[in-house]
């Protein structure tokens, strides 16, 4: 028997040791998504752990009536872990961290006046208002850093940063704003207007061939070329990739890939629409 034949039937037939058999997996991945990027502290990792355990044992059913053999189950299942990396990670960057400023307590004996902020986003740290833990206050600082690195980064790029900008945000599903596409094409016609609203991309355009489907459109008109969907492709993952080197240093001093690249500009973005 192979060891994805052990694995199938053990889904079948005790999912939950198979959940057991996969903790190296989920630790690996969590550690390369989370971890080592400075999202989270190595001290989470036992919590994001336990998250993802929880929520692979509530899937299994799902997992045991889909799984077509197509792939290694290992390799389905690491999708499914990976995805619920994103999405742990969605949830804590729309958690809301509590601020107080000391003078409201010496104005106020015992009564604390609460200021919440989305955490990941950025403000100036002024006298009297602190982080409620030392380690908020340190990825508060890490980040500002990363962000005005990054902010660095995407102003090398002169004439091309709103063509990026705006392309890396309608792919990983940012929103985007009118202002987004003007920066990019002043002229932008109504049929590209109404796409970048402000909205994520819809569902009709979720699959990744959509979206560069909508970038070869786009770029074509404005610039009155003849791409073909793969050029663009090959053209956007440069960047991605061109910018990641960048982030990560020469020599690499962060730990950027293609994943948690897209988790970094999501909370660059949303610092940008936060702090206006």
């Amino acid at each position: 028997m192979s060891a994805n034949d052990y694995e199938v039937r053990l889904l079948h037939e005790n999912p939950g040791e198979l959940i057991l058999l996969y903790q190296e997996l989920i630790k690996i991945i969590v550690q390369k998504q989370l971890i080592n990027p400075g999202f989270f502290k190595s001290q989470n990792r036992d919590d994001i752990i336990q998250t993802i355990n929880e929520h692979l044992l509530k899937k299994m059913p799902h997992i045991a009536k889909y799984y077509n053999g197509l792939s290694l189950l290992r390799t389905y299942v690491s999708v499914i872990i990976r995805n619920k990396c994103r999405e742990y990670y969605r949830s804590q960057l729309k958690q809301e961290t509590t601020y107080m400023s000391d003078q409201d307590v010496l104005l106020a004996p015992g009564i604390k006046r609460k200021v919440f902020i989305r955490k990941f986003q950025t403000t100036v740290l002024h006298e009297g208002l602190q982080y409620t833990s030392a380690q908020e206050t340190e990825k508060h600082i890490v980040f500002e850093y990363e962000f005005r690195r990054f902010d660095a980064i995407l102003r090398t790029f002169t004439k091309q940063k709103a063509k990026i900008e705006l392309c890396i945000r309608y792919f990983f599903h940012i929103p985007c704003r009118t202002s987004d596409l003007k920066a990019y094409w002043p002229g932008a016609e109504k049929k590209y207007l109404k796409i970048f609203s402000g909205k994520k991309s819809s569902e009709a355009e979720s699959t990744k061939t959509e979206k560069y489907k909508v970038l070869t459109g786009l770029i074509n008109r404005c610039e009155n070329k003849t791409n073909t969907n793969d050029a663009i492709r090959k053209w956007l993952a440069d960047k991605i990739t061109e910018l990641i080197d960048l982030l990560n240093g020469d020599p690499q001093q962060n730990y950027f890939d293609n994943e948690t690249f897209q988790y970094f500009v999501e909370a660059y973005y949303n610092r940008k629409e936060n702090i206006g």
